[in-house]
């Protein structure tokens, strides 16, 4: 929520090709997309729901989408963040 509530200023305020602007718009949309395909096995009529009504082109049904599949610059191997990550789970 607290992203979103910062996002919309982004989304409102900027440019329609501002880089803040688009920069904001590919994280929504690899969060709707990814979100969409995590929940498709637990609420797949949601999902399905979900998945066709979005503003872009995408396959017929979001279990044609596959799995996740994440980003190689995603991934990291940091020791001090790991174990930053691993103090935060513990609280």
């Amino acid at each position: 929520n607290f992203y979103l509530d910062i996002a919309k200023d982004r989304l409102y305020i900027s440019g329609t090709d501002d880089y803040r602007r688009r920069s904001c718009q590919k994280v929504l949309y690899h969060l709707l997309e990814i979100l969409t395909r995590s929940i498709a096995p637990i609420l797949p009529h949601t999902a399905e729901d979900l998945w066709r009504n979005v503003p872009w082109k995408t396959s017929s049904s979001v279990f044609e989408a596959g799995w996740i599949q994440p980003e190689p610059s995603w991934s990291h191997e940091d020791p001090e963040t790991d174990a930053a990550m691993e103090l935060f789970r513990r609280v």
